[in-house]
């Protein structure tokens, strides 16, 4: 939002509270203030050092495996989201992501040369509960045979209704089968949930051949927590 100056504030910029201001072009630019994420987790520690391993394995693939990446990044740009990926890819981009997401679902096969076997749509989340005696997902139906699905969940600060940046990977739930028991995952990753607050959900699925992963569905549950 652009206003206009009035003098006594003509030398007033920063943060405070909620919001940033600077200076452009002889306007008060005020805007929402972002506060960056830690860069520097275990999480992402564990992404980055991955990241490089592939990095290098890519340098070390034959030039005919490597057109075989840059095509397929060209197909999977031009058909959106069909491959679970938005937006434009290079070869390079694409043969991490896939090998990756396998890591991700524990798959043993890595990639060198790119799949098209797509994952299905993952299943509706019918119930995401925290009580006393554990934390349950349950899935409206089984993930596909062909399929991992990922479970990932964040708690909720309060007056807050999304903390995408904040989720965490807690389980896997195998083609077949249509629920899991994160308790011992989600505890290790955010401690115990607290009565009344809320934890956020998100569900995706990954194909065991490929290394494609489908959209993502989300939920939100509140937690009953009668005996802590």
């Amino acid at each position: 939002m652009k206003a206009k100056t009035h003098e006594l504030f003509e030398n007033f910029s920063g943060s405070t509270g909620g919001i940033t201001t600077t200076h452009t072009a002889g306007h008060l630019l005020v805007r929402k203030r972002v506060r960056p994420n830690d860069a520097n987790t275990e999480a992402q520690k564990a992404i980055r050092k991955q990241f490089s391993i592939y990095t290098r394995k890519w340098a070390k693939l034959p030039l005919e495996q490597r057109r075989k990446w840059n095509d397929q990044a060209s197909q999977v740009a031009a058909e959106k989201s069909y491959f679970g990926i938005f937006g434009k890819v290079s070869g390079f981009n694409l043969y991490v992501k896939c090998n990756m997401n396998l890591e991700l679902i524990d798959a043993p096969n890595e990639l060198t040369e790119p799949a098209r076997s797509l994952p299905q749509p993952p299943p509706f989340i019918e119930l995401f509960e925290v009580t006393s005696s554990g934390i349950v997902v349950e899935l409206a139906e089984s993930v596909h045979a062909g399929d991992t699905l990922v479970v990932r969940a964040a708690p909720l600060k309060s007056g807050l209704s999304d903390n995408t940046n904040g989720l965490r990977q807690i389980a896997t739930v195998a083609g077949g089968q249509a629920m899991a028991d994160v308790t011992e995952a989600y505890k290790a990753v955010f401690g115990d949930p607290v009565d009344g607050e809320q934890i956020q959900v998100q569900i995706y699925a990954i194909n065991k051949l490929s290394g494609y992963a489908s959209a993502r569905r989300e939920a939100v549950s509140n937690v009953i927590v009668v005996e802590l």
